[in-house]
């Protein structure tokens, strides 16, 4: 095989991948063939970290106590096997914008032909299933109506909205032998109550038994890793124990970016020390988010590469590595588990220069492993601000080490020897700069005046007691852990108690008409007496929201991959008096209103639009809140703001355009409610649109 270097930009740092390309036999019948690296094996010599002694191999070090079960707060099941009402409920949902009139949102791997009983290959029914209707894919497939090829001489596209595809795996065992290639706007679901298993054929080839961005020739990729939007994976077992140990393999490449995420996974991986398997490979993105994820065996449970990531349970069993950092700007770690792992954590890429800015560990346990965490970080490593840990409220179950050097040096003692028992708790671990700030007199523009100087010191210790941070009551559960509740999936309601807003409320989601006094009216009918255990559907498409919506303080919603709701019309027009479209909740409500995978957008201008006004407090620890719901403003067809009425102008100075007026504002959060967090996209996320869009 072939090498080349890939030079990758990590946050200002550039780390060089070594890897191999194989060209992936899809045995002649494949609709792509794309050049994928095989070895994406960091190159740990040439960046300065040492290799570890075999003392540290987990197959010696189970220490007294066997394995503990410690789970942390992780309920995780293969399924209750009770019917999972995804797969079957009614799906008359479609594109509202695009251009395809018999386009298919909703496909099942099992009507294109896979079997599911791990013995027949059935990559190539499931990649039909993901390709089928012209969708947006960067080196082979396209998108509707396509007139100019790309530099590949095939229509293919970077990002598109009007394609979306939700690919469902019922139950079974899907062998396949090269990569399953996600597609832009593409979501993959499992059966949440009897989880399909994705298994690696002995003789697999490629970057991942699901590819979220493939490599082609010279150091292209489908897809501009931080524009890799809109993306899920969830309620999947991966396996690679068939392929080869000692072979370079990943269960998921996952380079994605906002609106991107992971949930309810299990990767299974050899448990051999020599093992080269790797579960997530996330090399490169902008993304937010994942949960819910068992990563057992392998060499390192999770490759991290990302700008910023907020990540909760995870477990890591018997992993060579659970986490390699490989770079970061800043990631949030929250209720990890760490059972019989050499090392939990590497951070030590880069050497003397590390290519991580803050990582942030909180309400972990680290149970039986070798080395805790293993830092480059000292007194001299640069830049100055690079390095940043926190470690708070964790514990340290019979490891030995807890926070090691690169060099071996200890510099947080665990337990002690090999094999020895003990906990440490941590309520508050820091290193990195501190700053502290004070008034002086300085000069500016030729004269003297009092401003803001800080100094700045380079820590590395349990931070004092007095004066910690005063986490609020009510973020906490009884055992001093911040509350979390995952996405909703319902997976546990029958079909029965479900209601489509198209069908059993006959809203029109075609973006066209106005759909405002039927929304309003299934809200309604879904917060009467005797209808507490409904959950309403939201199919995919636009409504057409043209005035004030109430949401009912005890709702459910869950939408079909992100459905839009549309504000659009003469009552959002005034910016001297703006006006709320979705408002959640009275003030001093109390109950427990839940929204999942909605869209909120506007069509048009809108300069008196507040999109969404939440009042609602919850009637107990997260039994309210948004989940994966977002506020998208332009960009997409349909809204009519973009890149052909509302380009961005660099170069040249103009005035706002009145029919560039977005929104008012996106969410006002009154005082009764908290700990919510929006997203705005300011980026052309239509083909061939490689621009940003002024909107005002």
């Amino acid at each position: 095989m072939a090498c080349r270097r890939l030079g990758l930009l990590l946050a200002a740092a550039c780390t060089l991948l070594t890897a191999s390309n194989a060209l992936l036999d899809s045995g002649g019948s494949s609709p792509i063939n794309p050049l994928s690296p095989m070895d994406f094996k960091l190159q740990l010599d040439d960046l300065g970290m040492p290799n570890f002694d075999s003392e540290l191999k987990h197959t010696e070090r189970l220490g007294a106590r066997g394995a503990p079960a410690d789970e942390h707060l992780h309920v995780k099941r293969y399924g209750s096997g009770t019917p999972f009402w995804f797969g079957d409920i009614p799906r008359p949902g479609f594109p509202a914008y695009g251009r395809n009139s018999t386009y298919v949102v909703y496909r099942n791997v099992k009507d294109y032909g896979a079997i599911g009983d791990g013995i027949t290959d059935d990559t190539w029914a499931i990649s039909n299933a993901s390709f089928d209707g012209n969708r947006c894919g960067g080196h082979s497939g396209g998108y509707e109506n396509c007139k100019v090829p790309n530099s590949y001489g095939e229509c293919g596209c970077d990002s598109q909205t009007t394609t979306p595809a939700i690919i469902y795996f019922p139950a079974g065992t899907y062998l396949v032998s090269s990569p399953i290639i996600q597609q832009y706007y593409t979501q993959y679901v499992g059966d949440a109550n009897n989880l399909p298993v994705m298994k690696a054929a002995s003789t697999f080839s490629g970057a991942g038994i699901f590819d979220t961005d493939p490599y082609i020739i010279f150091n292209d990729q489908w897809f501009q890793n931080q524009n890799n939007f809109w993306r899920h994976i969830r309620n999947f077992v991966f396996d690679t124990t068939s392929v080869p140990s000692e072979q370079d393999m990943h269960a998921v490449h996952w380079q994605v970016a906002q609106g991107a995420s992971l949930q309810n996974i299990v990767v299974n991986m050899p448990s051999d020390p020599n093992t080269k398997h790797v579960g997530i490979y996330m090399e490169n993105g902008s993304s937010q988010f994942f949960e819910d994820v068992i990563i057992n065996g392998g060499y390192q449970g999770l490759w991290s590469g990302n700008q910023q990531l907020s990540v909760r349970n995870i477990t890591f069993n018997n992993c060579v590595t659970g986490i390699f950092q490989g770079w970061s700007w800043i990631w949030s770690y929250n209720g990890l588990t760490f059972n019989n792992c050499d090392v939990g954590v590497n951070m030590t890429t880069g050497g003397v220069r590390p290519t991580y800015n803050t990582v942030v560990f909180g309400d972990s346990v680290w149970n039986n492993c070798g080395v805790g965490l293993i830092t480059n970080f000292n007194a001299t490593t640069l830049p100055t601000n690079a390095a940043g840990l926190v470690i708070d409220h964790s514990r340290f179950v019979d490891t030995p080490v807890i926070l090691q050097q690169a060099n071996g040096t200890t510099i947080l003692e665990g337990c002690g020897a090999p094999g020895c028992q003990g906990e440490t708790v941590l309520d508050l671990f820091v290193q990195g700069v501190t700053y502290s700030i004070y008034d002086a007199l300085t000069v500016a523009s030729n004269g003297t005046c009092y401003g803001a100087q800080a100094t700045r010191a380079r820590i590395q210790q349990e931070w004092p007691a007095a004066n910690r941070p005063v986490k609020s009551p009510s973020l906490l559960d009884e055992n001093g852990n911040f509350l979390a509740r995952s996405r909703p999936q319902y997976e546990g309601v029958p079909l029965a108690d479900f209601r489509s807003i198209v069908r059993d409320g006959g809203c029109p989601n075609d973006g066209v008409t106005d759909a405002t006094q039927c929304v309003q009216d299934f809200l309604d009918m879904l917060a009467l007496p005797g209808n507490e255990g409904l959950v309403g559907f939201v199919d995919h498409g636009a409504y057409i929201i043209m005035d004030t919506i109430n949401v009912p303080k005890n709702v459910r919603l869950i939408g079909e991959i992100w459905p839009y709701f549309m504000v659009t019309g003469p009552k959002f027009q005034d910016m001297a008096d703006p006006r709320v479209a979705f408002r959640v909740g009275q003030r001093g409500d109390i109950g427990t209103t839940e929204l999942v995978e909605i869209m909120f957008q506007t069509r048009g201008p809108t300069p008196g639009a507040i999109l969404m006004e939440w009042n609602l407090e919850c009637s107990g620890p997260a039994t309210c809140g948004m989940w994966d719901t977002h506020w998208r403003i332009g960009g997409t067809n349909g809204t009519q703001l973009q890149n052909y009425n509302c380009i961005k102008h660099p170069a040249r100075a103009h005035g706002s355009a009145a029919e560039c007026y977005c929104a008012f504002l996106l969410l006002h959060v009154t005082s009764s409610a908290r700990n919510m967090r929006t997203y705005a996209n300011v980026v052309e996320l239509e083909p061939f649109a490689d621009s940003h869009t002024h909107r005002f």
